[in-house]
């Protein structure tokens, strides 16, 4: 759930809100693994295999991905992603990996096997089978990028919340 509050001249907050909701939208298009035609999606086509051209949006935010896994010395890793498939709480009973198969997947799961070459706008992920999931930073980035776009074009104040992630700008009238 996304509540979106602004503060703007009488009749402009709606029209700002359902523009914000729309590059909400087109971001997680951009951003999303689940959806086959994303770039991210293509990036884990192509692991193993070659670079993937992408576009700035992506870029900056595997750049700033693998900055946080330096960081926290692979606390944060976009490559975690790897793992996704070995679960699944769909099924009845649910499916539950051996420790042998997690030991094994968990060899994909390395953010310095992410390259990306800057002047060429690629990304190449090292080892077949590798994947990305920019799920635990695309929800803050676009929310900051939706609150952006609300303060450039005239809401003096506002409040965005995307289920705990929040950005706020201005003071209350």
């Amino acid at each position: 759930t996304v509540e979106i509050t602004v503060v703007s001249e009488e009749g402009q907050g709606k029209q700002l809100v359902a523009e914000a909701f729309r590059e909400m939208e087109r971001l997680e298009a951009v951003f999303s693994e689940r959806r086959s035609d994303s770039e991210v999606s293509a990036i884990n086509k192509m692991a193993g295999e070659e670079a993937v051209r992408v576009g700035s949006e992506v870029l900056e935010l595997i750049r700033r991905s693998l900055y946080f896994s330096r960081e926290s010395d692979g606390a944060f890793d976009i490559t975690w992603a790897a793992l996704r498939h070995a679960w699944d709480f769909s099924k009845r009973p649910p499916r539950i990996p051996e420790k042998k198969e997690i030991k094994g997947l968990l060899r994909l799961v390395d953010y310095r096997n992410v390259i990306v070459d800057e002047s060429s706008s690629t990304v190449f992920l090292k080892d077949k089978g590798m994947e990305i999931g920019l799920g635990g930073i695309a929800k803050g980035y676009i929310v900051g990028k939706a609150a952006a776009f609300l303060r450039a074009n005239g809401a003096q104040g506002g409040l965005i919340n995307a289920g705990g992630n929040m950005e706020a700008w201005g003071s209350k009238e």
